[in-house]
């Protein structure tokens, strides 16, 4: 049985954190490309125009 320092808990806990961090971070990219596709959708429906002042904004 190997003794579990503060240290290995420490650096452990920090790469948990890193992880779900990461994670985290790319669900948000993911979601915010989506918004950004379906705002695209949205624009392109009256015509062409509309979707590149939406983009210039």
């Amino acid at each position: 049985m190997t003794l579990i320092t503060r240290t290995d808990r420490y650096i452990f806990f920090q790469t948990l954190v890193g992880v779900c961090v990461a994670a985290g971070a790319a669900c948000l990219a993911i979601i915010l490309v989506d918004l950004v596709e379906q705002l695209r959708n949205v624009a392109d429906i009256p015509g062409g125009g509309t979707q590149l002042a939406l983009i210039s904004r």
